[in-house]
């Protein structure tokens, strides 16, 4: 990290936070990014970047989070369990496919293909004479969280968008798109806040005192700021049937790289 110029963390940032919450993958792109580029920022800098797309996520829904139910919280709750078990039982392996860069192009191809067939979904349930009423936030079954958590629990495979994984299976399972939406990001504050901890663990405090001032600073302000951005694009694709925009942009990203890296 002391090698990291403030052009570099900027960037890296960027990238941070836009894909974070856009349905494109976060961690398929930082691997493209960083092997590209070689550019490799240390587990500190990580985790400081994973926080800042968090604060990001509670300054987006701001005062909105003091009226989630706590029926509301304890689905979220149920729903983090999944990912977490995962996290656990296949750590290792999951470690061993972030060195993999094939295997991440194919995964963002799954990803483009999990877009584009959402985006399907949204448009034939929209010309339904007689639409099946969709859930909305307080008539979110037990189920629904569970096969939510399921959805972000595959996202831990680099490549594949933990924000388009979830929202797909929310929009399956016939959960209002923007109920969706939110819950996906409910989801996503106890997993953001989990995998810091957890990467916490792995450093050093000669590691932190070590990070540069002002190339933290400026990346953290870019994947917060491009963080909230994302956000609110992304609410917008939601409410408009657009996926499959970032659906064709998964396939051609992760087929040019397939063939680049291969």
């Amino acid at each position: 990290m002391s090698s990291l110029t403030v052009w570099e963390a900027f960037w890296l940032g960027l990238v941070q936070g836009l894909t974070e919450f856009l349905p494109v993958s976060s961690s398929g792109h930082l691997v493209l990014f960083q092997q590209v580029f070689d550019w490799h920022a240390t587990l500190t800098f990580d985790v400081l970047l994973h926080m800042a797309t968090l604060v990001a996520i509670v300054t987006f829904f701001g005062k909105s989070l003091f009226k989630v139910s706590r029926r509301e919280w304890l689905l979220v709750l149920v729903g983090t369990i999944p990912a977490g078990v995962a996290g656990v039982l296949f750590k290792d392996q999951i470690e061993a496919l972030f060195a993999n860069d094939v295997w991440v192009g194919w995964e963002l191809v799954a990803t483009g293909v999990i877009n584009l067939v959402t985006d399907r979904r949204l448009n034939q349930l929209a010309k339904l004479q007689k639409p099946t009423e969709p859930k909305i936030e307080h008539q979110l079954s037990l189920w629904d969280s569970i096969w939510m958590g399921v959805g972000q629990a595959v996202a831990i495979v680099p490549g594949i968008s933990r924000s388009g994984t979830t929202v797909a299976t929310g929009i399956w399972r016939r959960v209002d798109r923007e109920a969706a939406f939110r819950f996906s990001f409910l989801l996503a504050i106890p997993a953001l806040a989990g995998a810091g901890l957890l990467q916490v663990k792995d450093t050093t405090a000669a590691e932190w005192a070590q990070l540069p001032l002002i190339p933290v600073v400026v990346g953290c302000t870019a994947a917060l700021l491009s963080g909230l951005a994302s956000l609110i694009v992304f609410r917008w694709v939601i409410q408009k049937a657009r996926l499959e925009w970032f659906g064709w942009y998964c396939v051609v990203v992760g087929i040019v790289a397939i063939w680049w890296l291969r």
